[in-house]
Formats: C-alpha cells, sequence, structure tokens
C-alpha cells in the first residue's frame, strides 16, 4: 500500500487517541449511567463473577470506608517495586480494515505497581498491509501510549489529575473532599459461602451546570475493587463515554510485598457499541 494511504490510516489510529484523550480530560462533566449490553458483559467479567454464593450488602459509611482505602493507597503508592517486563499489544481499525497490529515490551522498575507512568520501551512492531514511515510510528505512538492505568481522575483548580498525581502533592483530606465533591459514592461488602469478601467502591460523576456543554450526554462511571481483610487494590473497571464515544478500561492487580502491582490491563475504544480500538498490557512471565 502506498505511503499515503497508510498515512490516512495512521491519522485515524491518531484521531482514537485524540477521542480517549478527551474522555479523561472531560472527566468531571456530568455523569448518566448507560444500560448494560453485551459489551459490559464481555468486558467487565468482575470479581464477584469468580464467587460462588454471594452475600452483597450495602456499606452504611461509604464516605468513611473511602477515607480508610485512600489512608491504604496512599501508603501502597509509596511502595518501590522490582524490574518487570510487560508485553503491549494493541489493533486499530477493528471496524474498518485493513487492520493494524502493534506489539511491544517494556520494562518498569523502582515505580508505585499502580499507574504506569515511566518505562523502558523497546522498538514498535507492526503488522499489517502497509509500508509505516518514520512519521506514521510517531502517530501510533500517540496512539498506543501510556500512561496506561487511568482509572481515577479528579479535578483540581480546572486540571484533571490522575492518582499519581493526586497524592504526590495532595493531603489525603483534601484528596477525599475532592472525591466526595465530584462523586456520588457507594459502596458494598461482598461475600461467599466461605467467608471470602471483597469491597466494591461506585464512582459515579455528579450532574454538574455547564452551558457549553448542553446536549452532550457526557460521564463517568467507576468501581474499584479491594480485599475486605486488608484493603488491598485488586481491580478497577472504568467506563467514560461522550455521547456515542464510549472509553472501557480494566485493570487488575497481583500483589508484591503486600502492595498492588499491575497484572493485566485492557481499553478500549467504543462507537456506537462497536470495538474500532483496543490496547491490552500483561505481565510477561
Amino acid at each position: 500500500m502506498q505511503t499515503g494511504t497508510s498515512k490516512k490510516y495512521i491519522i485515524f489510529a491518531l484521531d482514537m487517541k485524540h477521542l480517549l484523550s478527551i474522555l479523561l480530560l472531560l472527566a468531571w462533566v456530568p455523569g448518566a449511567a448507560l444500560g448494560q449490553n453485551p459489551l459490559d458483559s464481555l468486558f467487565f467479567v468482575e470479581k464477584e463473577d469468580y464467587m460462588s454464593t454471594l452475600s452483597i450488602k450495602p456499606v452504611e459509611d461509604p464516605l468513611g470506608l473511602l477515607m480508610r482505602v485512600l489512608e491504604r493507597l496512599e501508603k501502597d503508592m509509596q511502595q518501590k517495586h522490582s524490574r518487570r517486563e510487560y508485553q503491549l499489544e494493541a489493533t486499530l481499525n477493528i471496524r474498518t480494515p485493513p487492520r493494524l497490529s502493534v506489539n511491544r515490551t517494556f520494562t518498569v522498575e523502582d515505580d508505585n505497581g499502580i499507574e504506569i507512568q515511566q518505562c523502558e520501551e523497546g522498538p514498535l512492531h507492526f503488522e499489517g498491509p502497509f509500508i509505516i514511515t518514520l512519521d506514521d510510528s510517531l502517530d501510533v505512538e500517540l496512539a498506543v501510549g501510556g500512561p496506561y492505568t487511568n482509572d481515577m481522575y479528579v479535578e483540581w483548580c480546572g486540571t484533571a489529575l490522575s492518582l499519581t498525581r493526586m497524592f504526590s502533592d495532595r493531603k489525603l483530606k483534601a484528596i477525599h473532599k475532592s472525591i466526595k465533591k465530584i462523586y456520588n459514592v457507594t459502596a458494598y461488602s461482598i461475600e461467599d459461602e466461605t467467608g471470602r469478601g471483597i469491597y466494591r467502591i461506585h464512582f459515579d460523576k455528579k450532574e454538574l451546570e455547564d452551558r457549553n456543554l448542553r446536549g452532550m450526554k457526557i460521564g463517568s462511571n467507576i468501581k474499584w475493587y479491594l480485599d475486605r481483610e486488608t484493603l488491598r487494590l485488586t481491580q478497577i473497571n472504568c467506563d467514560r463515554f461522550v455521547n456515542r464515544h464510549r472509553g472501557l478500561c480494566r485493570c487488575d492487580y497481583g500483589e508484591e510485598n503486600g502492595a498492588p502491582v499491575l497484572q493485566n490491563y485492557t481499553e478500549l475504544a467504543v462507537w456506537n457499541r462497536f470495538v474500532i480500538h483496543k490496547v491490552s498490557i500483561r505481565l510477561a512471565e
């Protein structure tokens, strides 16, 4: 395929990265619930799906639980973890072939284990019926670039901050207050017949007034899963949407030295309920 066609293709991929950026930058906008559909059930295989007979009870003081979770999370994010290698795989233009498959390996060391923001990246490898130029590869870099765990963004003085940014220079009470201001927070205690249990905390955007965004369906729904005994983070599910555009992500965490470490991450870009872009990373064995 000619370079011109290649550039047209890559520009589409870059536009999808811009879409995902919009979903994150507008994370403070009013929340609205999306109904469940087959995409949800396929993507969000949640913690309770692995448990047998369940007992699900609302937590009477979800904001009190949230403060305890933030205290644990602040300590966990100060933990430095061992050198690890991840494998990234991405598929662009799923609905409008020709598809572009991208993969690379990257190494992380001395990080907080929860958000991958600094890493030693290997070269991108492409598979597809077209020529990839240097400029094209830079565009793809943007389309599949990190950080790879955009799980919680909170508005602070007009800026959307990630967990790492929040905990780097904000006090716990201020973080708690900001989350409470922007999200409706509910929580559940889930237990199976053996006594194993988890907490599930829901963060649903509150409706905020903004004359510039009237008529737009914009929202964000996030779920955190935590071990009930230790409050260690085990899974995060996110659903952000702008009209017919939707961004889904899921983070699964293992454990190292008692603190959470990212094992798997999946990000989907969706248009009209069809997946058009996918990025996934997994911890190499």
